[in-house]
């Protein structure tokens, strides 16, 4: 029963993050121009911040991968590293976060996309449910950083200079 559902659990591990990229990528092109800007600081500020909670989570927290500390057959190919934070998730999460700001529908959708994501990867032997868990937490507070920042930082912007 198990092995009829390896389909579908390697294309959700492996394929289904290009889902909010797609996402995203149609926000970019049909958002006007002021929202654009926003959601590309959101993108940018956020995606530095998810890096910066990928690289910090994985130093202080080891979670070897399932085929290697559990001795799991993993369904796909992947890294003899740290599992912790799951990347795929992380990255998906952030995405989905990020869209929730300008579409509850699209952003709610991707949020079942993320978790998709991460259950999928548990359930190619490839990472363990702390490194799911990891990526959602690094992901909301890399949105949540950036939606706090942005603010900010545009509020020290200087106005435009009127060359008369």
């Amino acid at each position: 029963m198990l092995e009829a559902m390896h389909p579908f659990i390697i294309f959700g591990a492996k394929y289904l993050v290009v889902l909010p990229i797609l996402v995203v990528a149609y926000l970019l092109i049909s958002l006007k121009a002021s929202k654009r800007t926003e959601l590309l600081l959101l993108l940018i500020v956020g995606g530095i911040f998810a890096l910066l909670s990928s690289k910090l989570g994985s130093h202080f927290y080891s979670d070897p991968r399932p085929f290697v500390s559990d001795h799991a057959v993993p369904l796909l190919t992947s890294a003899h590293d740290n599992g912790f934070p799951s990347d795929h998730t992380l990255l998906s999460a952030f995405l989905a976060f990020v869209v929730l700001a300008f579409s509850r529908k699209l952003g709610a959708v991707l949020l079942l996309a993320a978790l998709l994501i991460g259950t999928a990867r548990v359930a190619a032997h490839v990472h363990h449910g702390v490194d799911v868990v990891g990526g959602f937490a690094g992901a909301a507070l890399a949105f949540a950083l950036a939606y706090a920042l942005i603010p900010l930082l545009r509020s020290h912007e200087k106005p435009a200079i009127d060359a008369e």
